[in-house]
């Protein structure tokens, strides 16, 4: 049984995230029309809603509205570290980013 309900795609694109009046910077590993999973040594705790700013290919800014839903924090420094994110506001860069990755309309 598959989990997850969206094909995700593995992109990486520099993100800038932040809650509470901390921010941080991480790696976008891979993405999907309702989430994306940020590599991080920063992550913010389960239930944290976050603002992100993602880097496009094209020198554009997606700005999105998440809610952490794990977070993934081990001393391996080789070790995935990082949070996955529930996106619950998107914005027209991000649909159209995604729609170029597939040819469909999100």
């Amino acid at each position: 049984m598959r989990k997850r309900r969206q094909r995700r795609f593995t992109k990486r694109l520099e993100a800038k995230f932040s809650s509470g009046g901390m921010s941080f910077v991480g790696m976008s590993s891979n993405m999907s029309e309702d989430g994306l999973f940020i590599r991080t040594r920063n992550s913010f705790i389960p239930e944290t809603v976050i603002d992100i700013e993602l880097f496009m290919p094209d020198g554009k800014k997606s700005f999105l509205r998440g809610k952490v839903k794990r977070s993934i924090r081990k001393q391996i420094p080789i070790s995935k570290n990082g949070m996955g994110v529930e996106l619950i506001e998107k914005d027209a860069a991000y649909i159209n980013f995604l729609a170029s990755l597939t040819g469909e309309n999100f």
